[in-house]
């Protein structure tokens, strides 16, 4: 035992690997964050006219809204309540006349979104990703509204007329599918949040 401690180069060695055992084990390990995935399909038959500015009811649901989307049958206004990146993607179609449409997030349409639908019940498509911050600083109101402006004058009409009816039959008008696809940065908050 003595020849042991003897030798300054193997008593040094034991004294290092003693603390490094020990700081190691006094060290907690982080488990990664867990990823909850959250999606939700909608759609609605109704054969209406929407004005300028306003937006598309939807009634019904294919698969139910996981938590942090949140909507109500009938209604137009969707819910995003948790930060991250979502998957959107839109369809609608008309009848009689074209018509222009778009998502509007927090009142405000997302550049990039507008899609000009033509008439004769044909469904267009239009798919696009969307930062959401925050439920902190920000609720996020999501919707697909006629993107005529109320004031403008052209040679769409003002109202747009959902319909899609085929041998007397009606079919899907409009849908939207939502998917919360990843985390946002952690700095998303800061950096894109708006009122």
């Amino acid at each position: 035992m003595r020849a042991f401690f003897s030798n300054p180069i193997v008593f040094l060695f034991c004294l290092l690997s003693s603390a490094v055992f020990a700081e190691s084990a006094s060290t907690t390990t982080t488990p990664p964050k867990t990823f909850h995935h959250q999606y939700g399909s909608f759609y609605t038959k109704r054969q209406v006219s929407v004005p300028p500015e306003h937006a598309i009811p939807f009634d019904e649901q294919t698969v139910l809204p996981a938590c942090g989307i949140h909507h109500t049958p009938g209604t137009a206004d969707f819910f995003l309540t948790e930060p991250g990146i979502y998957r959107v993607i839109y369809s609608v179609s008309l009848k009689s006349a074209g018509g222009m449409v778009a998502l509007q997030l927090n009142d405000s349409v997302i550049p990039g979104s507008e899609m000009c639908v033509g008439a004769n019940t044909q469904l267009s498509t239009l798919g696009m990703l969307i930062k959401v911050c925050s439920k902190s600083c920000c609720d996020y109101k999501l919707r697909v509204i006629n993107n005529y402006p109320n004031s403008a004058a052209g040679w769409y009409s003002n109202d747009i007329c959902l319909g899609s009816c085929c041998a007397g039959d009606c079919n899907v008008t409009a849908s939207l599918e939502i998917e919360r696809i990843s985390d946002c940065c952690d700095d998303c908050c800061s950096n894109c949040c708006k009122k």
